[in-house]
C-alpha cells in the first residue's frame, strides 16, 4: 500500500513514516521509482500482530461467518424483521441503520409466509 494509505491507517502523518524509514525503525520498502510503499506483513508487525494470531483470527472470523450464516438460516424472516427493527431501535449499529431499514422495507408479505 502506499505511504499516504499506511500512514493513516496505522494513525501517523506522512513525514513521520519518511522519518521512520530513514531512522530504520520501519524501512518502507520501494518501488522501481524508488517510492515507498508497505504490505500487509509491515502493517501487522507494526500492530504486533504475528503471523500465528494473523491465522487464529482468520480462523475465528471464518467460524464467526459460518455460525451466523448458519444462524440466518434457522431464522424464520418474521424473527430476522424483529432483530432488524430492534438494531435499529437500539441505534446499535448507525453505520448500518440505512441498510437495515431497507431490508426490512423491502420484505414482502410473501418473504414473510416462509
Amino acid at each position: 500500500m502506499k505511504l499516504a494509505e499506511f500512514a493513516n491507517r496505522i494513525g501517523v502523518s506522512e513525514q513521520t513514516l519518511r522519518n521512520w524509514d530513514k531512522s530504520g525503525k520501519l524501512v518502507a520498502k520501494r518501488t522501481k521509482g524508488n517510492h515507498r510503499f508497505y504490505t500487509e506483513d509491515d502493517y501487522n508487525d507494526y500492530m504486533g500482530i504475528s503471523s500465528k494470531n494473523q491465522k487464529e483470527v482468520s480462523n475465528m472470523k471464518d467460524i464467526q461467518e459460518k455460525w451466523l450464516a448458519d444462524f440466518v438460516d434457522s431464522m424464520s424472516e418474521e424473527e430476522a424483521k424483529k432483530i432488524a427493527k430492534q438494531a435499529i431501535q437500539k441505534d446499535m449499529r448507525p453505520q448500518y441503520q440505512k441498510d437495515i431499514e431497507q431490508f426490512v422495507n423491502n420484505m414482502s408479505e410473501d418473504d414473510m409466509k416462509d
